[in-house]
């Protein structure tokens, strides 16, 4: 009877993947068409292009890797267009194809820059993938390919918008969750959605300065697509140096740092497309194309030596001598390496900051290819530590505690509710001075109290996850339901 159950599930399975690969040629061919006559249209040299009452410009797509995973997903973006409210499609809005960070274990953001979008109304963004180009890498170091259901992706739209005059944040409906067909093959279902950028937190950035003038800096940021933004700087903002000590002034590090160079930037993506900075190191030009520098978490810890294993995650830069698939893991020999947290850099830590399971950066220079490694610097990522980065968590105000300084989210009309990879009935989250508090109105963001926030609110939280039912916030973003 097991046995007849089994061949129905593979039998069922089969038949569901066949309908969605009809679905995705219908679509993948409805693109294809659109973009061919786009192009032949652009060839023909008609004087189509007089109907265009305003010239286009570029949209710049963050799109937020945090999926509660410690894998890392990417995919290669073949084709970008949008959709109109009449089911329309631009021509293909990229430059070149791109590979992509989807699920990245310390969330760091990737995106797209699209070019000479019309000005319009547009509903969706729709992309499509390199079927053989989506791959996951595990926390162990070994990689695969991942089946995807369709390879062109429809992300659709929180709410109509019109372009010009807006960047889009991509983020997971769901949190990461790859399946396995009868096979064994890795399976994922994308469930992504897309909304008007307004207040974003990016964490480790990698970037390239471009430019500074007038108390601003232009960067291009590495790991997505090149998109250049502004840097903008308050009193606030920490800045570091390889080429000098100390904290540095706003000033003092643009002139260090404002023309050219290799950046990590923390901050805010903001309304207008600009970063706002809340902390930023200049890397040392002169000893970059020497260095090497890997990410990966700590598998166990000796004092007596003064080093750690750690197995290796991915790449950042160098390591060209490094065994590629599966990653090793490697021995890092400390010795008079400056430890840190990448949440501040200036301050210098000692061997017993390092434990097992965190997730560090270890760079080391010349042509050191392990299994051995001294390291000159080693940075403790906060992100690893204290509960689990995951998609931003929607729903719907149940109550508010303002005694507690707490709220209860409950799912939104039919939608489930996912905390820490979970659906679950309820949730509570806590704040703090440290949480950022704001209403969307039809004019941006307004930051408000906890008091001014009601059941008949909607809500997006981003925070760590402590529990199935229990979330520390740092940004909760919320907008009158009733409406």
């Amino acid at each position: 009877m097991s046995g007849a159950r089994t061949e129905s599930a593979v039998q069922d399975r089969k038949t569901k993947m066949q309908a969605h690969n009809h679905k995705r040629d219908r679509v993948v061919l409805r693109h294809l068409f659109f973009v061919l006559v786009a192009a032949l249209g652009a060839c023909s040299g008609g004087g189509s292009s007089s109907s265009v009452s305003a010239g286009p410009r570029s949209i710049q797509v963050l799109i937020d890797t945090s999926t509660g995973s410690q894998d890392l997903v990417e995919a290669r973006v073949d084709i970008a267009t949008l959709e109109s409210a009449s089911g329309a499609f631009t021509e293909n809005l990229l430059d070149a194809p791109q590979t992509l960070a989807w699920s990245h274990p310390l969330a760091s953001p990737s995106g797209l820059d699209l070019k000479n979008v019309p000005p319009g109304g547009y509903v969706a963004l729709h992309l499509v993938v390199g079927q053989a180009s989506v791959r996951v890498r595990h926390g162990n170091g070994q990689s695969e390919s991942v089946l995807v259901p369709s390879f062109a992706f429809r992300i659709p739209f929180e709410e109509a918008l019109v372009a010009p005059g807006f960047w889009l944040h991509v983020r997971h409906r769901v949190p990461l969750a790859l399946t396995r067909d009868s096979a064994g093959q890795a399976m994922w279902q994308p469930d992504l959605v897309a909304r008007r950028g307004e207040l974003q937190p990016v964490t480790e950035v990698s970037a390239t300065a471009r430019g500074s003038g007038s108390g601003t800096m232009l960067a291009s940021l590495d790991n997505a697509g090149g998109m250049l933004v502004m840097l903008g700087f308050d009193d606030s903002s920490k800045l570091s140096s390889d080429t000098q000590s100390g904290s540095l002034t706003r000033d003092r590090f643009l002139e260090l740092h404002g023309r050219s160079g290799e950046l990590e930037v923390s901050g805010d993506m903001r309304r207008d497309g600009s970063i706002l900075v809340h902390s930023a190191h200049g890397r040392d030009s002169a000893s970059s194309g020497t260095e090497s520098k890997v990410y990966g978490k700590i598998t166990s810890v000796d004092a007596t030596t003064k080093s750690f294993r750690v197995q290796v995650q991915w790449i950042e830069r160098g390591a060209a001598g490094l065994q590629r698939d599966p990653l090793p893991e490697l021995n890092v020999l400390t010795g008079s390496a400056r430890i840190h947290r990448s949440s501040d850099k200036l301050t210098n830590l000692d061997f017993a900051a390092l434990g097992t399971g965190q997730i560090v950066e270890v760079e080391w220079k010349g042509s050191q290819n392990g299994p051995d490694i001294m390291a000159h610097e080693i940075e403790i990522e906060d992100s690893s530590s204290g509960g689990s980065i995951g998609p931003e968590i929607e729903g719907k105000i149940g109550r508010v505690n303002v005694t507690k300084s707490e709220f209860v989210v409950v799912p939104r009309n039919n939608d489930p509710l996912w905390v820490g990879g979970k659906q679950v009935a309820s949730a509570e989250v806590v704040v703090s001075s440290a949480t950022r508090l704001v209403r969307k109105t039809d004019s941006g963001l307004v930051s408000i109290g906890l008091n001014d926030i009601t059941t008949t609110d909607r809500v997006w939280i981003l925070g760590r996850v402590v529990s199935d039912t229990r979330v520390e916030a740092s940004l909760v973003r919320v907008r009158d339901d009733s409406r």
